[in-house]
Formats: structure tokens, sequence, C-alpha cells
């Protein structure tokens, strides 16, 4: 009840440092798979507290901890109960071997997951040159709309509310569009997304966003994105594409 909740208590106590169970470490989003991890940290980390998370048994474990952003970590990895305490030179050859890991890891991560993304870039830039150049927006949508990942086409104005009918692509759902009567696309204001504010920032590039879930389709999504002007006002155009498959491509973590 109110009041009652985990986080309501964190809330109230406000101390100075929160241990999260090892179990934690190992908590999936549904879905997708994602590690929980990262945004329960951001959470505690906004609301002024340290975190320290236990369990740490492998090496694939203190990876997930070290990028979740962690202030401090424990568990039979590190160390074991013992009348000495382990000396610190070994451990510390385990912690640079997992930032050692995880900077080869980002760059491959990165590297993948922008091979995946450019040619939905590609062809949005097409269908910018053909809006400019008068096309309608079926048509200048054709080929983009056809590959697989995508959910829909769409053009936002101004104001970030969508201009016309979005354009459904192979990814389309009948699934996500039961959500429609809470979350219609053309009845609400996108201008407050990442996607759309920095797609205004850099004028003319396609932008690949983080993943987020899609109130439109009900699926972990990305979106290419694209800030133009059309009939002297600005527009962004994008593309919506489904993310939720397994083995995806997922941006390296901040």
């Amino acid at each position: 009840g109110a009041g009652q909740s985990n986080l309501d208590r964190l809330l109230r106590i406000r101390p100075d440092i929160v241990k999260l169970d090892g179990e934690l470490i190992r908590a999936t989003s549904h879905g997708t798979e994602q590690p929980i991890l990262p945004k329960l940290v951001s959470l505690l980390h906004q609301a002024g507290m340290l975190v320290v998370v236990e369990g740490v048994e492998t090496t694939e474990e203190l990876i997930l901890a070290v990028e979740s952003n962690v202030d401090f970590a424990q568990g039979y990895l590190l160390g074991r109960p013992a009348a000495q305490i382990v000396s610190p030179g070994s451990v510390h050859l385990r912690i640079d071997d997992a930032f050692d890991t995880i900077a080869q890891g980002r760059a491959h991560q990165h590297a993948l997951f922008e091979s995946v993304v450019e040619p939905y870039r590609v062809a949005l830039r097409e269908a910018a040159d053909a809006l400019h150049a008068g096309v309608a927006m079926d048509r200048a949508f054709s080929s983009l709309a056809t590959f697989e990942r995508c959910v829909s086409c769409f053009i936002l104005d101004a104001s970030g509310r969508q201009l016309g009918p979005e354009v459904p692509g192979p990814a389309w759902s009948m699934e996500g569009a039961s959500l429609h009567p809470v979350a219609n696309p053309r009845d609400a204001r996108w201008d407050h997304r990442p996607y759309y504010r920095n797609a205004v920032l850099l004028p003319g590039v396609a932008i690949a966003s983080n993943p987020y879930l899609s109130l439109a389709s009900g699926r972990p999504c990305i979106a290419v994105t694209l800030a133009a002007q059309f009939a002297d006002e600005r527009s962004v155009i994008g593309v919506e594409l489904d993310w939720s498959a397994q083995g995806l491509p997922w941006p390296a973590r901040e």
C-alpha cells in the first residue's frame, strides 16, 4: 500500500548506501532479456544514494556491475570469507581485466549496431530527398517501408504532432494496434522524445535512438529520425524499427 513499498521506504529513510541483492544482476527485462541493473542503479544515484551490488561470482557479472555504474561490488569472485583479508593486488587485476573487456566490447557493440542501422539511415535520407522534390509521402517511404524491421514511417511537424497516417512496414502488427485507444500516435505530441529533440539539434543528419518501449507498437523499438525543412516548416521524418528480436545489437551503455 501507499508508503509501504520498498521505494517509498528508501526515499523516506534516505540511506547513504543501498545494497542490491545478487539476483538483480541476473534479472532481465521482459521480452528483450536486457539487464535491468543499469536502470535501477541510475534511479538510486538520482535519489542521492551510493550502490553496492552483492553476489558477484563470475567475470560476466562483474562486467555488468561495472557497466551499470555501481559504486561497490562484493562476491566470491572478489573474495571469500577467510581469516585474512585477500591481497588487494589480485582484486585489482580482476577489475582491470573487466574494464579492458568492457572497452573492447563497447567498440565491437558500437560497430555492430551501426552496421545494422546504417541501411535505414541511407533509406531515410533518400526518403527526405524525395519529399523535398515533392513526392507524396507513400511513394517517398515506399522503399524504406519494405525493410525487414520497419514498424512504420512517419512525419512529425514542428510541434511534434504526426502529419497524416503512418506508412506501415513488415514489422507492423495488429497487436500494437490494440494500444491505440490509449496511445494512438496521431493523437500525441512527440517533441519531448529524445529521437525528436536529437534530430532537431542536428538537422539533416539521420539520428539513431537508444532502444525504448514503443507506445505505438508495445514492443522495444529504436527510431531513426532526420530533421528537415519542408514548405517553410521544420519537420522530423522517421522510421520506427522493431528491436525486440533476440540477438540484436544494442548501443553500448553510457
